[in-house]
């Protein structure tokens, strides 16, 4: 994700840049048509908003790159460019080409959860379940959002947050629920 986001952010810079120089080598239907008339200052400035826009939005990515490059690109990463404490472990695990292989036959989770030991890096293993632990929440997060916006529509807008709250719950919760067990229960409850 991180790869992806940084690769748009200087993708973005390009086409900002080459708009404005009236090169629209990036833009096969745009340079396929009469540009007389194209104003491509405007759309250098529009496209500079998007990429401002861009970068306050993933703007805490950029603080933690260092974190997620270690985490993502523990083998080439730049040593000298990572806090100390880790330094060591990331420099006996860069001459480890054991390591090193079993990491590009494995997926980045699969590596840090079977061959990142605790006892032999207590550190990097404690960095690599903090950014998993991240990610994972962020999906977790992304997953809520979307329930949320499909349950609270314009027809059901009545919804108390009570309501909602437990219809959330019920849509991201990871149990099956034994329907007929509840409506059997239901059942055997007196009418009020």
């Amino acid at each position: 994700m991180f790869s992806l986001i940084k690769g748009f952010q200087i993708k973005l810079r390009l086409w900002e840049s080459q708009i404005r120089n009236q090169n629209p080598v990036h833009f096969p239907t745009l340079k396929n048509h009469d540009t007389s008339n194209f104003q491509y200052q405007n759309y250098g400035d529009k496209l500079a908003v998007l990429r401002e826009e861009f970068s306050e939005r993933f703007g805490d990515l950029k603080k933690h790159s260092h974190a997620i490059e270690v985490f993502a690109s523990p083998f080439s990463v730049d040593v000298t460019a990572i806090p100390e404490d880790i330094q060591m472990e990331i420099i006996e695990l860069q001459c480890n080409d054991e390591l090193r292989k079993k990491f590009d036959d494995s997926s980045v989770y699969q590596f840090y959860k079977k061959h990142v030991s605790e006892t032999a890096y207590p550190k990097l293993s404690a960095h690599a379940r903090k950014m998993m632990a991240v990610f994972g929440s962020t999906y977790v997060c992304e997953q809520l959002f979307s329930k949320m916006n499909l349950v609270k529509i314009k027809y059901r807008s009545s919804l108390t947050d009570e309501h909602l709250e437990s219809s959330l719950r019920v849509a991201t919760s990871s149990i099956q629920p034994d329907i007929d067990e509840l409506v059997s229960q239901m059942q055997h409850q007196p009418s009020h």
